[in-house]
């Protein structure tokens, strides 16, 4: 008996010990109730056991979720605050942490955050996320060494490569920017993109590895490469200076600019560029030929005609063309060469003074005026009027046939000739004129016919004179020279005329007779000049010679040319060189005859001897003389000549302002950047900071200008006649890099000395990243600003210098600016957000809502703030679309796909979310963020044996 009193014993003991192992402790409560989502139950015995001092991440994990599900977003941060600063190297919980940090927006600690996390895993997506953010806030120390751990770890990738290489180089750093791009471009065996390519190019010519930089450039262009690469690449030789590389470079392609007129303006370029004008002249030429000048590039190609040096073809290709496709500078040329080749039709557009009434009475002398005055259209509308009135006298007539040929009307005016009936009974003289205007109209053929059977019916000198004329021209020279021998006395005029249609037709034996008939009739230097020709063109030149020597003493310059023709064609340059030299050592030479005398000098090439004639010239005209010493200078080789004379003559003042500008480029063009710089200094120092040479010393200067620059500026900012023009030297200062020098100008005492310069102050304090003095003077800034687009700047400005109490002023007074600006709700419901004043968070975000519904983030943000606020069936619909806007993106990524798993999980779709988690797992295996966020949604969902097996994997 006692023995089954003892068994009972023994049973009823151990069922009690049994029935005390199931009754839960705390921990195992508090889990139940956070897997039973009874959050009110839960919070207060996650909370004793955190008071209890358990800080084991099975209780500071869900406390930490149930502070943010109850909006305590600052208290669910302290808690995994706490739990990191005991377990600084656990990186799943500096990964939660740092998704708390993002939640709320506190960009700053999570920054830091994430630097710890890159230090104990340092990873690809950490160091990109890293370089992201540091360039947001524009820490570019940090950003070039976040770079360059990323390009170590993937030196194929090209926007890496060529981020940091930029970023290298501009913080000075040309070498090893260079070093990178040029490895880039070994491994990708030149296949690096276009940006790449512009900044590896610029990195070699300035480290004057041209021989580099071309065989790079070659290899990149391959056989048929793009007219745009040709072009961009050329340009980045030339914008090194070295316009000859670039024309080497260029040069094997020139088949390729028959179809592009840009290639062949961009070929022209380089060889004016590079003294090779005559190639520059054959290409305009061929350009021209192949038909009208697209307007795109009418002003490009009458600009090179000039540089060229072939100004009749800039006036010919714009004849007709509207002056507005000239750009302004063009013009001037234009103008210019139009006065020289007395072009009247360019230089004289108005409208003829005389009274409508007299010229209607006069047509025939209207048009005569109208031609004088280079007015072709006026001339043909004028002649026409003669035409239609049947009652004009036909000489009238034949005058306004003759002026409308002249006029450019060579159909109008044939047609108008085929019309005049020649009469028998036609007076001599009328006659003449007719066999002139047969002549005049190139129409020989029809007009001996004509005169031929009128000699047979009424000779006349003058009409036999007008005949073999136009036998000549249709190639009767048989005829003509038995006229000829036949005929004692010919019109000296006409026998000129026979010469020189000889000529024309190649009948040297003709010419010759006729101009010795001249010659020997009127022994002139007109005469001999006529029989010179004809020697020269026959191949006799020494007689020619022999003919002009004489005349030489008091010779004008038409017989000079020919006996420089004549000189030349017997290979006697040397002797006229000589001759002209010694000319242009009179001090009273008249000033046509030296001008002339230079252009014979320039002509054939005598540029040594004519460069001190020309800087003569040069001195005192400038312009065109200017330009020819200039090109003469080059050609001889005396470039450290025309740099000295070009730096004293654009000192002078006197000199007109383009004139000074334009030899400064030309010093810039030779290669003496400093004598460049300091004519735009002296040109500068009336200039406002937008003036034309202020502009092009900082282009000179660069992106960090020297000491020198920077004081100048200072100075100029200093005596500034207005606060505008103060703040815009300064403005130019912080373009430049001088962001210190800025704030110490104008806040010496650490504040503006005038209102108008607190802007620039703020730019400034900004560039230099002085977080406490720019939010100290955006809180002074702050009250008086009433431009909304300043005030958000600020705004972002203060958030950037992580003063978030002075981004919620910005923010504030934008919005009370505009009301509804979207940017300023969304930023206000953030930041009452963060600061766990939910309603009205809950208030701004409705309303950015209300606009701009597509923002994931607010929508998710809003949600979560009504979940706070206990309405969560309010907060569903938010987070909700939130979810549909996240899955309606193209392409989400990774990132996406972690947002959209919380996002299920937040939406009680549980088995969504760890499916979707597990394919992301699955894709990227490594990723501690995806992990961290898998392990802590297991956990808010009870399930602990996944999330443990989570963490073990």
């Amino acid at each position: 008996m006692w023995r089954s009193l003892l068994t009972v014993l023994v049973t009823v003991v151990v069922a009690v010990g049994a029935s005390l192992m199931l009754i839960p402790g705390g921990h195992e409560l508090a889990l139940m109730k956070f897997r039973d989502r009874d959050y009110d139950e839960a919070l207060p015995a996650y909370e004793r056991r955190y008071a209890d001092g358990d800080r084991s991440a099975a209780t500071v994990i869900p406390l930490s979720r149930l502070h943010q599900q109850e909006g305590r977003v600052d208290r669910a941060i302290a808690v995994m605050e706490g739990f990191v600063a005991v377990e600084p190297r656990s990186v799943d919980a500096r990964q939660l942490l740092g998704v708390l940090y993002r939640g709320a927006q506190r960009m700053g600690d999570y920054l830091t955050n994430l630097e710890a996390i890159e230090a104990l895993a340092p990873s690809e997506e950490v160091e990109r996320e890293l370089a992201t953010l540091y360039d947001f806030y524009a820490d570019f120390d940090r950003l070039a060494i976040a770079l360059g751990r990323l390009a170590d770890r993937l030196p194929h990738d090209p926007d890496i490569v060529t981020k940091l290489a930029t970023l290298l180089a501009a913080r000075g750093g040309i070498e090893p920017a260079a070093a990178r791009l040029l490895a880039l471009d070994d491994r990708l065996r030149g296949g690096v993109t276009g940006d790449a390519r512009e900044l590896l190019m610029s990195l070699l010519l300035e480290l004057g590895r041209t021989d580099e930089a071309v065989r790079r450039a070659s290899r990149w262009l391959g056989e048929r490469p793009a007219v745009g690469d040709l072009i961009g690449l050329g340009n980045q030789f030339v914008d090194a200076g070295r316009a000859d590389l670039a024309l080497g470079l260029l040069r094997p392609y020139d088949d390729q600019s028959l179809g592009h007129p840009a290639f062949a303006l961009t070929l022209v370029d380089l060889s004016i560029a590079t003294g090779a004008r005559e190639g520059a002249a054959h290409r305009l030429r061929a350009l021209m030929g192949r038909g009208p000048i697209e307007d795109a590039w009418l002003g490009r190609f009458v600009a090179l005609a000039f540089g060229a040096g072939m100004p009749r073809l800039a006036l010919d290709v714009m004849r007709g063309r509207a002056l507005e496709l000239i750009p302004d500078w063009a013009l001037t040329g234009v103008a210019e060469a139009a006065f020289a080749e007395r072009d009247r039709s360019t230089l004289d557009r108005l409208t003829t003074e005389l009274g409508d009434k007299f010229l209607d009475e006069n047509p025939l002398l209207a048009a005569n005026i109208a031609l004088a005055r280079g007015d072709m259209a006026g001339t043909a509308r004028w002649a026409s009027r003669v035409l239609d009135d049947a009652a004009q006298p036909l000489p009238d007539r034949l005058s306004a046939i003759g002026l409308m040929a002249r006029a450019g009307r060579r159909e109008v005016a044939t047609a108008a000739l085929d019309r005049i009936v020649p009469v028998g009974d036609m007076p001599d003289d009328a006659a003449a004129e007719l066999a002139e205007l047969y002549l005049q109209l190139e129409r020989p053929r029809a007009g001996l016919a004509w005169a031929e059977a009128r000699l047979r019916d009424r000779p006349t000198p003058a009409l036999a004179t007008a005949w073999a004329r136009m036998a000549v021209r249709v190639g009767d020279v048989s005829k003509v020279s038995l006229w000829l021998d036949d005929t004692a006395t010919v019109d000296v005029g006409a026998l000129q005329d026979i010469a020189s249609a000889a000529l024309e037709r190649g009948a040297t034996g003709l010419a010759l007779a006729a101009a010795r008939r001249v010659h020997e009739r009127q022994p002139t230097p007109t005469s001999a000049l006529a029989l010179a020709n004809a020697l020269i063109i026959a191949g006799q030149p020494e007689p020619a010679i022999t003919l002009i020597r004489p005349l030489l003493g008091g010779a004008g310059p038409e017989v000079e040319e020919v006996y420089a023709t004549a000189l030349e064609a017997a290979g006697h340059t040397a002797e006229l060189v000589g001759l002209w030299s010694a000319k242009l050592q009179a001090a009273d030479l008249p000033e046509n005859e030296r001008k002339r005398l230079l252009y014979g000098l320039l002509e054939r090439k005598a540029y040594t001897v004519a460069l001190p004639f020309l800087r003569d010239m040069a001195t005192r005209h400038g312009g065109e003389w200017l330009y020819a010493y200039t090109d003469a200078a080059r050609r001889s080789g005396a470039t450290a000549e025309l740099r000295a004379f070009l730096a004293a003559l654009a000192r002078d003042e006197r000199q007109p302002l383009e004139e000074r500008r334009r030899m400064a480029f030309t010093l810039l063009e030779l290669g003496d950047k400093a004598g460049a710089e300091r004519v735009f200094l002296t040109l500068a120092a009336a200039q406002d900071p937008d003036g034309p040479d202020v502009r092009q010393l900082l282009f000179l200067w660069g992106p960090r200008p020297p000491g020198g620059a920077m004081e100048w500026m200072e100075r100029r900012a200093r005596a500034a006649t207005s606060p505008a023009e103060q703040v815009r030297w300064y403005e130019r200062m912080l373009a430049s890099g001088g962001a210190a020098r800025v704030v110490r100008a104008v806040a010496p005492g650490g504040r503006p000395e005038h209102p108008s310069l607190l802007t620039v102050y703020i730019d400034a304090l900004a560039a230099r990243d002085d977080g406490p003095a720019l939010a100290e003077a955006l809180r002074v800034a702050l009250p008086a600003e009433r431009d909304s687009e300043r005030l958000r700047r600020y705004a972002r400005l203060a958030e950037q210098a992580r003063a978030g109490d002075v981004a919620a002023a910005a923010w504030r007074a934008l919005a009370a600016l505009r009301p509804e600006d979207p940017e300023a709700l969304r930023q206000l419901g953030m930041l009452a957000f963060d600061g766990d004043r939910l309603a009205e968070a809950e208030r701004h975000l409705r309303r950015y809502l209300a606009v701009r519904s597509d923002d994931h983030e607010a929508n998710y943000f809003l949600g979560e703030a009504l979940n706070g606020l206990k309405r969560r069936a309010d907060a569903v619909p938010y987070w909700r679309r939130a979810l549909d806007l996240l899955r309606s993106r193209v392409a989400g990524g990774a990132e996406a796909g972690l947002t959209e798993a919380n996002l299920l999980h937040r939406l009680g779709h549980v088995d969504e979310a760890v499916a979707l988690f597990e394919r992301l797992r699955h894709q990227r295996p490594d990723d501690r963020q995806i992990k961290a966020d898998y392990v802590s949604v297991l956990i808010e969902s009870g399930r602990m044996k996944e999330a443990r097996r989570v963490l073990e994997r």
